[in-house]
């Protein structure tokens, strides 16, 4: 998995958590292209601080870059969203729910983590409607049959690519 999303070209800092110890097997990670690794069992502080520090590394959390696929295009620099080449008008906070899940396309990102890219790092004080605008932003981009955004019941979400049109 680490190899694919590396030869995708992205740079997303990943970690490894392993109880795999060995120098071999440390070395094997980082060739793999894990940004960090940490052996099990872990202090959850410490893990938390790395993955704090690895973000900020990587540059702004508002996540900087454009994300295209399969038709579908969001672009931060100006918070422009294009559907098939066709402009869409999202809010802001629809337009970064998509952004994240594109950036993470055909793997879950928990709702956790969706929230925080979304309303910031406090949003756990705020309980966001989140359903609300994943409803919203699946109306605006055509999604009526939930196959973009699929739904992990009480974990997170997954954007896939749209199905190809039958012809």
């Amino acid at each position: 998995m680490v190899e694919y999303v590396r030869e995708q070209g992205k740079k997303t800092p990943m970690i490894a958590l392993t109880a795999r110890d060995g120098i071999e097997d440390k070395i094997r990670g980082f060739d793999m292209g894990f940004t960090d690794y940490v052996i099990k069992p872990f202090n959850l502080r410490e893990l938390k601080a790395r993955i704090k520090t690895h973000l900020r590394n990587a540059g702004p959390t508002n996540g900087s870059s454009m994300v295209s696929t399969a038709g579908f295009e969001v672009n931060p620099a100006n918070f422009e969203t294009k559907v098939n080449g066709k402009k869409i008008e999202l809010t802001k906070l629809e337009f970064r729910i998509l952004h994240r899940l594109m950036m993470d396309n055909h793997a879950m990102v928990s709702l956790e983590d969706l929230i925080t890219f979304a309303w910031g790092e406090d949003s756990t004080e705020i309980n966001p409607p989140i359903r609300i605008h994943i409803a919203n932003l699946r109306k605006k981009i055509g999604d009526t049959d939930y196959k973009i955004i699929r739904t992990i019941a009480g974990t997170g979400y997954i954007f896939n690519d749209p199905p190809e049109e039958q012809e």
